[in-house]
């Protein structure tokens, strides 16, 4: 029982006792036929009927108030849409390529594909399999890392060996072998992905040595003969930004840097990913199968010899979700339902949680398709014509089952389930009748990854010779939608967060809208992440003109220049400098894109971080 309708009952019954006695006082006559004197009700029946008013005026400010969150969710359906989603489990599969022989080779890499489905092993006593798939291309080469090591250069590495005569201070060492002697013929990758698989907070220190001060790549035979030195801009570049590198569905209604932030809150290794570019050439001029990669740093690499090991960095990985399209099975309609619960799959309801749905198509008696209904947010700013469809949908907590109330629930994530109703364009139900309905949506394993151990081994979907693949990283926990009671309001706080001019804001005033924003998202993560939403003390923003960084004639442009100031306490022995890779990713798509940003992280502690370049921004001009 909701305590509010107490409190409303209450509330009512008052009001009706008080008025009834200025109202016996006024009119005595017509009180005293409903017997009410002072007061007081001497008829009981009368009483009761007092009663049972208040009783129906406090469920109908009930409903009154189902009707905010009603509309918030609406409003948050048409430019928001992922917040009334559920946030899937998450994970870092690493992928077994010594089975690439050279017929594979020959043709090129292995190449999975974004969407690649991988399958878990079935979980307890569910027979139920957990479906994941990856979240970009992935190009599978047959090439192992032996080894790696933290150490001061040599003497080979000359002062005029980089571009601008750089001094090299330390050196991150990569021992690679082919897995098969033919695959060193060729094809060579061009770029090679690398994941930081060390755990925290060891991998953050390496994320900001390799991509805050790494200033070049040596490639070179094991003895150091044929090196080959790569030092373009985008010799070393972070991974895991791109629009198609993306987890979670991406919407284009959505601000991008928006998803940004929900994945570093839900999942931060997500992000330890990086890559050298350039490598192809150098691979051509190896006699053996062996083959050295040096990082080179601009800094001593201090402790980092103590924290580096095989696993330290690993190829042929890649991100994960637990989050997978499917058709479902047809949901038979109800006469005069208003809405309809959808149940993925009825043997099993337990074991999948709708995300979001995207289609609903509706089918006669014979089976037949007679009307497609659209999303409901699809109708705003349409001309109003008739015979138009629609779906709306609700979502509410999964109650506690009977089952489950009595041997204990398998984990404490009991997840949603979700209701469509057939509209016309101003909410009213659909007036004609469908037999059956379709449902295209995404869907989850609920809370069956929590279930799944650690290092489980996955089966890749694929015709390529891949013996398959293993959880690196994860799962993640699966986290319920964010929009629920009052945090639905400071989630559309947004709009105005997203159209404030960042010149606009003083140091204290920028950094306590970026604290608000960031601490909406730490309720996806776990204690240790959520207080990164706490680390910016202050932020300072200029106008400025830089050299814009476009090839071609010498060019200026205008842009806005952030200095972020950290506390990094919140980031326990670790570095922030992957969280202040996220902030300049958020930041450039905010600004607008005829400008630039150019972010400057800084230490309460340790003074300037790092400088990143300046980046084009990505927010149209309105």
């Amino acid at each position: 029982m909701d305590m509010r309708f107490l409190e409303y009952y209450s509330r009512e019954l008052t009001y009706l006792r008080e008025m009834g006695s200025e109202f016996a006082e006024a009119f005595p006559k017509v009180a005293g036929r409903l017997g009410m004197q002072g007061g007081m009700v001497a008829d009981p029946y009368v009483e009761r009927l007092l009663e049972g008013f208040a009783f129906l005026a406090a469920r109908i400010h009930v409903k009154i108030d189902a009707e905010f969150p009603r509309f918030s969710q609406r409003l948050l359906e048409v430019v928001y849409p992922h917040y009334l989603a559920p946030t899937p489990a998450m994970a870092i599969a690493c992928i077994d390529s010594s089975e690439l022989g050279s017929r594979t080779v020959q043709n090129g890499c292995g190449t999975l594909p974004r969407g690649t489905r991988m399958l878990s092993p079935t979980v307890s006593d569910s027979q139920t399999a957990c479906s994941f798939v990856t979240s970009q291309d992935i190009d599978v080469w047959p090439l192992q890392i032996i080894g790696t090591k933290a150490d001061l250069p040599s003497d080979r590495l000359s002062l005029g060996s980089l571009a601008g005569a750089r001094v090299v201070k330390g050196v991150i060492r990569m021992h690679l072998r082919f897995s098969r002697p033919e695959a060193v013929r060729g094809p060579h990758p061009d770029r090679l992905c690398f994941h930081i698989a060390a755990d925290e907070p060891d991998a953050s220190l390496l994320y900001e040595a390799v991509l805050g001060h790494g200033m070049g790549v040596m490639l070179s035979e094991l003895d150091g003969s044929r090196a080959q030195f790569l030092t373009a801009p985008d010799t070393l570049r972070a991974e895991g930004f791109d629009a198609a590198q993306a987890l979670l569905p991406t919407d284009p209604r959505v601000f991008q840097g928006y998803r940004l932030l929900h994945e570093y809150f839900s999942f931060p290794p997500r992000y330890l990913f990086f890559s050298i570019g350039g490598v192809g050439p150098a691979l051509r001029q190896l006699q053996g199968d062996e083959f050295e990669i040096a990082i080179l740093l601009d800094h001593d690499p201090g402790g980092l010899a103590a924290v580096m090991g095989s696993r330290s960095f690993m190829l042929n990985c890649v991100p994960i979700i637990n989050l997978f399209p499917s058709e479902g099975n047809r949901l038979p309609v109800t006469s005069g339902a208003l809405e309809h619960h959808i149940v993925p799959d009825r043997t099993r309801p337990l074991d999948f949680e709708v995300h979001q749905v995207l289609n609903v198509h509706g089918y006669d008696r014979g089976n037949n398709p007679v009307r497609s209904f659209s999303p409901f947010y699809k109708h705003v700013g349409q001309d109003r014509r008739g015979g138009e469809a629609y779906f709306s949908v609700r979502r509410e907590a999964r109650r506690l089952s009977e089952a489950g109330g009595k041997e204990g629930e398998r984990s404490g994530y009991r997840g949603s389930e979700v209701f469509v109703s057939l509209v016309d364009t101003r909410e009213a139900p659909w007036p004609e009748h469908v037999e059956q309905i379709g449902v295209e949506m995404l869907l989850t394993n609920r809370d069956l990854p929590l279930l799944l151990p650690a290092g489980t081994s996955l089966s890749v979907e694929t015709s390529l010779p891949l013996r398959g693949a293993r959880m690196l990283r994860g799962p993640s926990r699966p986290r319920p939608q964010l929009a629920e009671q009052e945090t639905t309001w400071r989630l559309i706080s947004h709009l105005s967060i997203n159209y404030l001019a960042l010149r606009d804001l003083d140091a204290g005033s920028g950094a306590t809208v970026l604290r608000e924003l960031f601490g909406l998202y730490a309720a996806l993560a776990d204690p240790v992440v959520a207080r990164h939403a706490d680390a910016i003390v202050a932020m300072q923003v200029e106008a400025v003109n830089r050299r814009l960084p476009v090839a071609g004639p010498l060019m200026f442009g205008r842009g806005v220049a952030v200095t972020a100031t950290l506390d990094e306490r919140p980031f326990a022995g670790g570095s922030p400098y992957l969280f202040g890779t996220v902030l300049e990713q958020f930041l450039s798509r905010h600004v607008s894109m005829n400008m630039f940003c150019e972010l400057v992280l800084c230490s309460t502690t340790r003074g300037r971080i790092a400088t990143w370049p300046p980046r084009w921004g990505g927010r149209p001009d309105a």
